[in-house]
């Protein structure tokens, strides 16, 4: 009999484990809004680091599962027009622009699974696309708007269930300015920049993804 009782109770806790859900958050929760700051340079054609400048940024964003998130995010570079206009740059100190959305894959949670809470560091590969606008001053022309894309991966710290802090790597594209011939867009590496941010993230409400264990009771009746 107690060997009957210990292999109920051990089916029921492997039942247990394998029914556990994640509860459905709701659609104020896990949002999240922070800013960005660090360098950018371009990829080719210029010195790597003699071209550096300074970008600064602003995100919103939205985790809809442990393991993905959707944002949106803008920015905006320092006297980068010297990349391409070495006499007659932009008199703008910020003169180039990019606004987009992403999709962001937390990697740590979509192959190691979800434990349950926050890991204390992550890592998150992120795409997205995006409205590229550079800042000419008169004498050089009109401004100009382009199709940009972004990869990148963000290293996130995770402090507590509110603030993360992260560094963040990525390249962006300018797909329809390039040089490739017989295509309006298109990946140039000569028309791409290098970007090393640091962001720090703050969750409005902090991180609510809580795990439960859908009980059935005709199961549990049947173990009883």
């Amino acid at each position: 009999m107690k060997k009957i009782l210990l292999l109920a109770a051990v089916a029921f806790g492997a039942i247990s484990a394998s029914a556990q859900a994640i509860e459905q958050p709701k659609f104020f929760d896990n949002w999240s809004i922070g800013v960005d700051g660090g360098v950018t340079t371009p990829m080719k054609g210029q010195a790597f680091f003699g071209s550096m400048r300074g970008v600064w940024g602003l995100h919103i964003q939205k985790q809809v599962t442990p393991a993905f998130a959707v944002g949106v995010e803008g920015r905006l570079t320092v006297n980068t027009s010297k990349w391409e206009m070495i006499n007659t740059p932009s008199k703008t100190a910020f003169d180039d622009q990019y606004i987009g959305a992403y999709g962001a894959v937390n990697l740590f949670n979509l192959f190691g699974g979800y434990n349950g809470e926050l890991r204390p560091f992550d890592i998150e590969a992120v795409a997205g696309a995006g409205w590229l606008h550079n800042y000419v001053n008169a004498s050089a022309g009109k401004d100009m708007n382009d199709f940009g894309t972004k990869a990148g991966l963000n290293f996130n710290f995770n402090v507590n269930d509110n603030v993360t802090v992260s560094v963040k790597p990525s390249v962006i594209w300018n797909m329809t300015g390039n040089t490739i011939a017989l295509t309006n867009a298109g990946y140039d590496i000569h028309k791409a920049a290098f970007n090393l941010e640091a962001g720090l993230t703050y969750r409005l409400g902090g991180y609510k993804f809580d795990i439960v264990n859908p009980y059935n009771q005709a199961e549990i009746d049947a173990l009883n």
